[in-house]
């Protein structure tokens, strides 16, 4: 028993000078909303360290964890999904280095983060699920720590409806709108709603409409008679401009001096 405890402590005391060789600077949650309201989420931590040694050996840690997120979570707490509980799905996590070294989570939800709040004809509007911000939730507020962004990326054509808490920045680009959150923020809510514009369905079926003139009986003759019906209204005009030509010449009277 007594071994076991040292070992876990040899381990505790490891893990925690391994920390120390790496500092995360920055944390980024990018939240790319489609139309249904289904999220797919990037969350980046940038990494500064010391030295060159601590780069390699962290290099090298990565590549011993993998892309499994819960082997980097047992690995730092800090390393962990921000959105979402029990209900993720296609969790990947990576390690690049370059001009930036950060450590990229990327996974999605079984459920859509936004909730459909009404309907038309025309419009549909969504409203944010705040429970699965839950991990930012320290009652009563609702907490974007310093270092942090969240960005909320509004599929195309959506537009907010009312006013966004806590307070953001709401930009445009392109089709698109985005919410910034920048840390540290906090809020006694956590709240976002926009209104999404239905695609009109086209008028006339191209596909639809090919088919039915040119592989069909009913088809080829509609085509036939609108032919037909065109040289008719061709021929027409060509009697009805001779005789409006003919009329002309008929009743002008040439003045001589």
């Amino acid at each position: 028993m007594k071994k076991i405890l040292i070992l876990l402590l040899l381990l505790f005391i490891l893990s925690f000078t391994f920390a120390d060789t790496y500092t995360i600077t920055f944390h980024t949650v990018n939240l790319e909303v489609d139309s249904e309201g289904f999220a797919q989420i990037t969350e980046r931590y940038y990494l500064d360290f010391p030295t060159v040694e601590n780069k390699i050996a962290f290099r090298e840690k990565s590549t011993e964890l993998g892309y499994d997120p819960v082997n980097w979570t047992k690995f730092n707490p800090k390393f962990t999904t921000t959105i979402g509980s029990n209900n993720l799905v296609n969790g990947i996590i990576s390690y690049t280095e370059g001009e930036s070294n950060f450590l990229e989570i990327k996974y999605g939800l079984t459920d859509p983060i936004m909730e459909r709040v009404q309907e038309t004809n025309m419009v549909i509007e969504f409203s944010m699920k705040a429970s699965y911000f839950n991990k930012l939730f320290e009652p009563p507020f609702w907490v974007i720590p310093d270092n942090t962004d969240i960005i909320l990326e509004l599929p195309p054509g959506a537009s907010v409806k009312n006013s966004v808490e806590p307070k953001a920045n709401v930009t445009n680009s392109g089709t698109k709108q985005f919410i910034v959150w920048k840390g540290y923020k906090s809020g006694g809510e956590l709240k976002v709603n926009y209104v999404l514009w239905k695609k009109s369905d086209p008028v006339v079926d191209i596909n639809a409409l090919s088919n039915f003139l040119f592989r069909t009986k009913e088809g080829i003759i509609t085509i036939i008679a609108g032919f037909v019906i065109l040289l008719l209204l061709i021929w027409k005009r060509k009697r009805i401009s001779n005789k409006i030509e003919s009329f002309v010449e008929n009743h002008t009277v040439i003045e001589e001096n």
